[in-house]
């Protein structure tokens, strides 16, 4: 035996140190997806705020066509219309989907709503970058769309800011009326 009350005596046998075992089987570990999505989506959702921010927002700063017709074709226009439409409809989808996501890990809770808000921030975006892509658009479809992304705009901003919800429902509101004009022009 060994008469040393602090283990082993100098130049005596000495038991290696046992290798790091995870904790239990690899189903148990935490799951690493909402670090991922994280450090993925940060980064990306810093970039499109940056790119906003210097880019020209919506409103009285961009000039808007009084009559389209009278200086594009109508294929020019229906292809305008079309594009407007179809990025209106892709935002839509794209927030529907993210927001219908659940779950019941915090983590997963917290993705969930940095993809919802990336959603809203990338349709204003898309749906901006159409309507100055297509100067042909009509008029009332490109107003109505303009509106639109600057409701996304807005109800993002009121969300990272934990806005209350009597500033939430106005903005709410907002968006579904400014929706409902751009699909109303869209028909």
């Amino acid at each position: 035996m060994n008469d040393s009350p602090y283990g082993v005596k100098p130049g005596g046998p000495w038991q290696p140190p046992i290798p790091y075992a995870p904790p239990g089987p690899p189903w148990h570990r935490p799951s690493r997806i909402p670090l991922v999505v994280s450090v993925v989506g940060v980064p990306i959702a810093i970039a499109l705020a940056a790119a906003s921010w210097f880019r020209a927002s919506g409103g009285e700063s961009l000039p808007v066509a009084t009559d389209s017709s009278s200086q594009h074709s109508e294929q020019e226009v229906a292809a305008a219309k079309k594009a407007i439409c179809d990025a209106r409809n892709m935002g839509y989808e794209a927030s529907a989907v993210a927001g219908n996501k659940t779950s019941d890990d915090p983590n997963i809770q917290f993705v969930i709503a940095v993809n919802v808000r990336l959603s809203s921030i990338a349709s204003a975006e898309y749906l901006q970058l159409q309507i100055d892509k297509h100067p042909a658009a009509p008029p009332a479809l490109a107003a109505a769309a303009r509106d639109l992304a600057l409701a996304y705009t807005n109800m993002t901003l009121f969300h990272l800011s934990d806005a209350s919800d009597e500033k939430l429902k106005p903005a709410y509101a907002e968006l579904d009326a400014a929706d409902a004009k751009v699909i109303q022009a869209c028909k």
